[in-house]
Parts: C-alpha cells; sequence; structure tokens
C-alpha cells in the first residue's frame, strides 16, 4: 500500500470519530460506506488493534482508538503543514478546518464572513460547529477556537479579533431614562451567557455607573434575549449586529441613550502548531480584514440611530 493511502485511512478514521457514524464520515469525504467499512478494517488491519467498537448509542472508540487519535491527528497536521508551505500563492490554498464557534455570531456575520472566504478558496473544507464552552483545542482537534469573550490560555496563540458593540434597549412604550440608576428596578431581559448580573456602563465623558438588573427573563441564548426584548417584556443589553434593523426601524430603541454597556471582546485561539499551517493563517487574516472594516460601526450607528429619534421627538412635540 502506498504511503499516500495511509494518510486516507488517518483522514477517514480522524473523521469517524468526529462524526460518530461510518456513514456521516463517509459522505464527507465522497465515499460510499461499504468503501469507508473496508478502509476502517484494513487500518486496524496495519495498527494490529480495534480502533472503534459498536455501542447501543453508535461508534465509539476503544482505549486503543483514543491512544491512536492524537497521533493520527499530528500526522495528518504535518503532513497539511508540510504541503502548504510549498504553496506561496495562497488562493492555492486547500484542506479542512475545523472551527468551533459562539452559538450565535457563529449564526450570524461569523458565518457570512467563512462563506465568504469558501467562495474564494473552493478547495477549502470547514467543520463549523457553533458551541459556547469552553474547549480544548489540541485534544478536542480544532484548527481554531473563536469565543465571546477573553482567552486565557498560555497553550494557545490568542487574538482579539472585535470589540461588540452594545445597547440597551427596549420597546418604545419602556419608560426612557436620563440615567441608568433609574433601571435599577425596571423589568429586564438577561443574557448570562455573556452579559453578568451587574454591567458596567460608560458615557461619552468616561464616566462609568455599574447597573444591576431586575431579569424577569434570563436565558442563555441571544436570539430568546431578543425575542424577549421585542415582545416588550423588558429592557435588555443586545448587540448591535443583531437589532439595527429593528433599531432603525423604530421597533426598539434605546432606554439611555447617552450611556451603553462596554463592548464585548471576541476572541480567536489557535495552537501554535496550526499557526505555520497556510489555510489557517488564511482564514484568520480574512476574519481578521472583514471585522476590521466595520471597526467603530456600533458606536457610529448608536449616534445616528439617537440623532434620529431626537428629530423624532422634536417634530412630535412640535406638532402637538
Amino acid at each position: 500500500m502506498l504511503t499516500t493511502d495511509r494518510f486516507d485511512l488517518l483522514r477517514l478514521f480522524v473523521r469517524i470519530t468526529e462524526t460518530g457514524q461510518i456513514s456521516e464520515a463517509a459522505r464527507s469525504l465522497g465515499m460510499s460506506q461499504p468503501s469507508a467499512s473496508r478502509l476502517l478494517k484494513r487500518l486496524e488491519e496495519l495498527t494490529a488493534a480495534q480502533l472503534v467498537e459498536r455501542s447501543p448509542h453508535g461508534l465509539a472508540l476503544t482505549a486503543a482508538g483514543r491512544h491512536f487519535l492524537g497521533s493520527a491527528r499530528a500526522l495528518l497536521n504535518d503532513w497539511h503543514r508540510a504541503v502548504d508551505a510549498l504553496k506561496v500563492d495562497n488562493d492555492a490554498i486547500s484542506g479542512h478546518i475545523r472551527i468551533a464557534a459562539p452559538i450565535a455570531v457563529g449564526q450570524g456575520f461569523l458565518a457570512e464572513i467563512v462563506a465568504r472566504f469558501l467562495n474564494r478558496h473552493p478547495d477549502i473544507r470547514i467543520d463549523w460547529e457553533l458551541r459556547d464552552d469552553a474547549v480544548d483545542v489540541a485534544s478536542a482537534g480544532y484548527d481554531l477556537w473563536i469565543r465571546v469573550g477573553e482567552i486565557h490560555r498560555d497553550d494557545l496563540i490568542v487574538r482579539e479579533i472585535y470589540r461588540v458593540e452594545r445597547a440597551l434597549v427596549a420597546t418604545p412604550d419602556f419608560s426612557p431614562a436620563e440615567h441608568p440608576r433609574e433601571l435599577q428596578s425596571a423589568r429586564a431581559v438577561r443574557l448570562r451567557t455573556f452579559v453578568p448580573g451587574a454591567i458596567e456602563l460608560v458615557n461619552d465623558a468616561g464616566e462609568a455607573y455599574v447597573l444591576r438588573q431586575a431579569a424577569v427573563f434570563t436565558t442563555d441564548n441571544l436570539y430568546a434575549a431578543r425575542t424577549a426584548v421585542l415582545a416588550g417584556v423588558g429592557y435588555g443589553a443586545l448587540p448591535l449586529w443583531c437589532i439595527q434593523p429593528e433599531l432603525r426601524r423604530g421597533d426598539i430603541v434605546q432606554v439611555v441613550a447617552k450611556w451603553r454597556p462596554r463592548p464585548v471582546t471576541l476572541s480567536l485561539a489557535n495552537t501554535p502548531s496550526s499557526n505555520r499551517s497556510a489555510r489557517i493563517k488564511a482564514l484568520v487574516n480574512h476574519i481578521r480584514a472583514e471585522l476590521s472594516s466595520d471597526a467603530g460601526l456600533g458606536i457610529v450607528f448608536l449616534r445616528e440611530v439617537g440623532a434620529l429619534a431626537s428629530v423624532a421627538r422634536l417634530g412630535t412635540g412640535g406638532a402637538g
């Protein structure tokens, strides 16, 4: 058997561990299930060990399989890095990238950014897994980890790639406030995943205030929080990227126009070894370039909406 065939065996084995199914792994690699089963059996013959066993819940790795998985991933990564090093033209990059991304932004603007990258590089394949919990990048086999919030890991290369601007918003019938202290007992929607019970607010003068929410609806899902705010349950601290159309239409308004929550950091991390991969570098540069083109948009947009709201209020007063 040729050496290149053995990389195909490793690739199949890793895909089986990621999908938990031979059929799904075969489909993702463009082969039939019988062919994948034969290749898995061939790999077990070469290693002289049973790597996978069937269980009532599907496939499971044996002790030998778990031990072999790390070596298989390392060999594949070394192979891809060696190939990438020969490709000086980024438009020619190819290969597989496995990414863990936040659930909300991973369904929104980040997914759009990655889709444009795939359109530019048709030989790239991406597994886009959405999760908000902390991950062990190396042992879980991720090439990149994107997380809302800071990442404190000495074994990873960490970059701050974006600062997500937010605003305190509610439906128009919510009583406006001049100062956030007026909101201490007001009905609130809290997104507990990224918003603590006490939110630090700042204004353009550099003043700070800690607002303690009286939450009547608490959730770990951004879209559920957004739905509750739009339904008039209470005010909430929401990222601008997911509420701009509603703000422009006036479906929701800022509660305290001169104050805003501090931005939330969007961080990206990867292992030092994957950082040498041309396809990883290309994707990271693409994400950072697209996000930097929108830098500061949140603050500018808030001022724009605030100015429109002021004009509307003046017009209403004059008509009265």
